[in-house]
């Protein structure tokens, strides 16, 4: 039980880590096309901070599902 426990709290941490780093790349990204493009008018570049979040959310259940798969 305390094997599982270790595990998961690995598996947890290590799929926070990818989400953020994913997410966060994601979002440097798009806001360097917004303003390469200049599409930010007046600043309302709201959806690149909705589309890294999306990010964040898939990408952590994604990767929590693989590492969770991996270890038995």
């Amino acid at each position: 039980m305390l094997n599982f426990i270790v595990q998961f709290l690995l598996n947890l941490t290590l799929s926070f880590v990818i989400s953020i780093i994913l997410s966060m790349g994601i979002a440097f990204i798009f806001l360097n096309i917004a303003h390469t493009f200049e599409w930010n008018y007046k600043g309302d570049i709201y959806w690149i901070f909705n589309v890294s979040i999306i990010t964040l959310i898939l990408t952590w259940i994604v990767s929590f599902g693989y590492f969770m798969s991996i270890i038995k």
